[in-house]
């Protein structure tokens, strides 16, 4: 890196030096020879620097000339200038073929005769290496290289590393090329799969070598076989990891119980499922019996003798209660092995926490009765519903209605199942009423209301009977007419702890009281007094239909208390 900086400072000195003689004291020769006093420059510095010296003397002069010697330039033309650094070339390459050293053609010869010794020597050598030219060719390989990655040595010599091994990592090209560019590196411990597709185990170098003239002519690979011990550790090591995700992932805790000695251990999961921090205790039977719930202690105690007795297999279920003095199921399994005379020697077993599969179970059985009550009661409003639209209607129209009402309890249902039966939204309830009517998203219809979860029984009565008013309204009342207007908003009074709804109808045709309240106006009115002891109003001004419920918070309002709707069904 320093030769070359010294090499330009030689051709610009003497380029400079040059073209100062050519214009201060030898102008007067430039009409007979224009760059005389340019080819010493060139030649020196070809002579001291080389021939690249010799180039930049070359350009320096042919760029010095065209700048400062105009007139030069004016009288020689491009073709001048051409023809001077065409002569400039040939002596740099005469000086170079005279001044070529007989002591580098010696050091070529040595080098080679190196080479050939170098080879010979990692052909012999009792380790795995291999040596390469720059393009990855194989120069030679040992033995060993050829024993670990299975290979013939016939097969390699001359052909390029990357072609007997295509599909080499990425990671070994890159520390290949490092190698070239004079770097060493080196892996402590590595995989690679060989010619014949096993994987071996290693440790590796890259090493460059240097050519004739210093030159890095290749690098040197050298490779220690580790497959053998690495292999043992590895599956040492995989059977280990395995058990311990095994234990982890199950949240297993593992208990090894030397009954002669009384001698305990525990693993970090059996600490934590006894409500210990691990390693807090020292492990016993008696740390471990403060614990349980003494109720269940009482039962598996005896089974555990039993066990140490016989030496069959241990399985029990039992309660712990923690240091947060929560209660967790345990499930625990065990194994007793005995001496050759009988005595119980060891006994070692898991054990897990059984506390979310318990819950979910006792959760199951609830959900089992939860849905064997409801289906009844939805069986009986069912029931209800069809007997009072055969009652009311007429035979041709009675599928018609009688679907109609059974979508709109289908809807609610839906709701209620989303929240688990946690009661539904009040806006939400209502749109999904009027959307089985198309009538969801209709401007005719104002909905108004502060935001109100109600409970699971006020929604079953509430929706069917915003299905009724929207389905007389749709039939005979403001909905019939494109002028007609519904107004329906809730107000809750905190105050008071009531609840008030309001349905009012404008704009459509004159409204009159109906001769006879059916099914519809039992629903909106004698259901819902009884079911939510409200007091409703259900009007028939001239103006249009005006429909209020007034009823205490409590009982609309989701509060976690069951429901009976078969009460209201029964009731009509």
């Amino acid at each position: 890196m320093q030769v070359l900086p010294l090499r330009i400072s030689i051709a610009v000195g003497l380029t400079g030096l040059a073209l100062l003689g050519r214009m201060h004291f030898l102008n007067e020769l430039g009409s007979i020879r224009p760059y005389l006093t340019f080819y010493p420059a060139i030649l020196l510095s070809a002579i001291l620097g080389g021939a690249f010296a010799g180039a930049v003397a070359a350009s320096l002069s042919a760029i010095g000339a065209v700048m400062f010697i105009p007139e030069l330039f004016q009288n020689e033309g491009p073709e001048g200038i051409l023809a001077f650094l065409t002569t400039a070339l040939l002596l740099i390459a005469v000086v170079q073929l005279a001044t070529k050293p007989e002591q580098e053609r010696t050091e070529h010869k040595s080098g080679e005769h190196r080479d050939f010794q170098l080879r010979q020597l990692i052909k012999q050598a009792p380790v795995a290496i291999a040596m390469f030219d720059r393009d990855m060719v194989y120069l030679a390989a040992s033995e060993q290289w050829l024993q670990v990655f299975g290979l013939e040595r016939a097969s390699i010599i001359g052909r390029c590393h990357y072609d007997i091994f295509p599909n080499l990592p990425k990671r070994y090209i890159d520390a290949h090329r490092r190698g070239l560019r004079g770097e060493q590196v080196s892996e402590e411990f590595d995989s690679f799969d060989d010619h014949g597709g096993s994987s071996k185990y290693f440790r590796w170098q890259v090493q460059p070598w240097q050519g004739v003239g210093g030159q890095t002519g290749g690098i040197i690979i050298i490779s220690e076989d580790l497959t053998q011990r690495v292999t043992a550790e590895r599956a040492l090591k995989s059977s280990e990891h395995r058990l311990r995700l095994a234990v982890e992932a199950g949240n297993m805790a593992i208990w090894d119980w030397d009954i002669a000695s009384g001698h305990i251990v525990w693993n970090d999961q059996h600490f934590c499922l006894l409500g210990y921090e691990p390693g807090s205790i020292e492990p016993s039977y008696e740390a471990w019996a403060r614990r349980v719930v003494p109720e269940d202690l009482d039962k598996i105690e005896p089974e555990i003798q039993k066990v140490l007795k016989l030496g069959n297999r241990y399985s029990a279920q039992f309660r712990v209660r923690g240091h947060d003095d929560k209660v967790r199921w345990i499930e625990a399994f065990g194994q007793v092995t005995h001496t050759p005379d009988g005595r119980p020697e060891r006994m070692y077993g898991i054990m897990w926490d059984i506390t979310e599969a318990k819950t979910a179970a006792d959760h199951r059985e609830l959900l089992l009765a939860e849905v064997n009550h409801r289906a009844k009661n939805l069986l009986a409003v069912v029931q209800s519903i069809a007997n009072v639209t055969a009652y009311e209607g007429d035979p041709k129209t009675f599928a018609a209605t009688f679907n109609s009402r059974i979508k709109a309890l289908a809807a609610c249902h839906g709701l209620l199942v989303r929240s688990e039966w946690h009661g539904a939204d009040l806006e939400d309830l209502i749109r999904s009423q009027v959307s089985y009517l198309d009538k969801s998203q209709d401007p005719r219809i104002e909905i108004e209301g502060p935001k109100l979860q109600i409970n699971a029984l006020a929604a079953q009565i509430m929706a069917m009977a915003i299905h009724e008013l929207s389905t007389n309204s749709i039939k005979y009342g403001a909905l019939s007419s494109p002028q007609g207007r519904v107004g329906l908003r809730w107000e809750i009074d905190p105050m008071a702890a009531r609840f008030q709804l309001h349905w009012t109808e404008t704009g459509g045709p004159t409204t009159k009281v109906p001769e006879h309240l059916g099914f519809g106006s039992a629903v909106m009115k004698d259901d819902v007094e009884h079911a939510l002891d409200a007091q409703v109003s259900l009007s028939f001004p001239s103006s249009g239909l005006v429909y209020s419920i007034s009823a205490s918070l409590t009982s609309v309002a989701e509060d976690g208390r069951d429901s009976e709707v078969s009460d209201a069904a029964a009731h009509r």
